[in-house]
């Protein structure tokens, strides 16, 4: 935290004053005490507080990333950076983190849920920048512009289509990452409203070629656990 801080310039008494002006108030002799080791703990809000501050993500000040090799990831249990971290947030999965004791369930939902709604996010990001470029395509082909010529507008029907198909990929792969959400009983995310109106389509498509609610099982029966993303280049 000191590391941060005074990369931000700020003094621990500045830190203290931000605390305050976010609406949860930590005393500078606390901060001094949590960067000296005299306090060896953190409550999560004061966590969370004391990151916004500095303006760093939460995680950085538990786990510094490209200053150490190795951290207590657990009382006696010292473990690469990295493996420690990946643990904390579910990015490396189970096969990564073989240090766990029994107790540790790799098959378990909560395993499972993080990776899913990190993939529904980055699908629902793709899904938005590919329509985005779609729509300013079309929006070029229906106002044409003098200087269009037969050659350029052929080009951009070609990328029409791309980038259709490539909006179709991506909702079959959110279908499926959505009907995994719902075998678990979790709560599905929101979706923009023309994105959901598309996925009906996708499901009424689906539900003529496949058994609704298999995906979950087929996902806890692969190596990966959930559907690998496609690399779109974006």
């Amino acid at each position: 935290m000191r590391h941060h801080r005074r990369r931000r310039g700020m003094s621990a008494q500045e830190l203290a004053d931000a605390t305050a002006a976010l609406g949860y108030p930590i005393a500078r002799s606390v901060i001094a005490n949590l960067e000296s080791g005299r306090r060896s703990s953190v409550l999560v809000a004061e966590l969370v507080i004391l990151a916004k501050a500095i303006g760093v993500p939460p995680i950085v000040l538990l786990y510094p990333t490209g200053r150490k090799d190795t951290v207590e990831a657990l009382p006696g249990v010292e473990l690469p950076l990295w493996t420690a971290l990946s643990w904390f947030t579910a990015e490396g999965g189970y096969a990564e983190n073989e240090w766990l004791d029994d107790q540790s369930e790799p098959e378990s939902d909560g395993w499972l849920a993080i990776r899913l709604y990190r993939n529904h996010w980055q699908l629902a990001w793709e899904w938005n920048v590919a329509m985005d470029e779609l729509s300013s395509i079309r929006e070029f082909l229906e106002s044409p512009t003098p200087d269009l010529t037969a050659e350029r507008a052929k080009e951009l029907r070609q990328a029409e289509k791309a980038e259709d198909r490539e909006l179709r990929a991506i909702e079959s792969d959110l279908f499926g990452i959505r009907d995994s959400i719902w075998e678990l009983g979790l709560k599905l995310p929101t979706l923009d409203p023309v994105l959901e109106m598309r996925m009906g389509k996708v499901a009424r498509e689906n539900a003529r070629t496949e058994t609704h609610g298999e995906r979950v099982k087929e996902l806890q029966q692969s190596e990966e656990k959930v559907p690998r993303l496609r690399s779109r280049g974006r």
